[in-house]
């Protein structure tokens, strides 16, 4: 999980300094409305916006990865280490049963 935090703490870094470099652009261009640097000004601008948005998307995906992580995480301490009873007993949904009363099924059909 450190890997992760470290990660988004640099993915937001980034996504500031983007958006501080679309900021910029955008001042370049609206100064240079009706001039012939114009194009080059917006070319330049759009290609900053895909960045931030680049950035924005791979922010949501590390918070994505995340929060499945934690909800792996919270799973694993609410099964904790009980899904084997300690005397060869396999623990389903709160009932025990002894290992070799449990009869194999054939796949595709349910046991009666």
């Amino acid at each position: 999980m450190a890997t992760l935090t470290a990660a988004r703490k640099t993915g937001a870094r980034r996504l500031d300094d983007a958006l501080r470099d679309q900021d910029r652009l955008r001042e370049r261009f609206q100064s240079a409305v009706g001039t012939s640097a114009e194009f080059g000004a917006y070319v330049k601008l759009e290609n900053a916006r895909e960045v931030v948005s680049a950035r924005q998307e791979w922010l949501t995906q590390v918070d994505e990865v995340q929060a499945a992580s934690n909800r792996v995480a919270a799973r694993q301490a609410e099964v904790g280490s009980e899904a084997l009873h300690p005397r060869g007993r396999l623990r389903v949904t709160g009932l025990v049963a002894p290992v070799e009363d449990i009869e194999p099924t054939t796949p595709g059909r349910l046991r009666e």
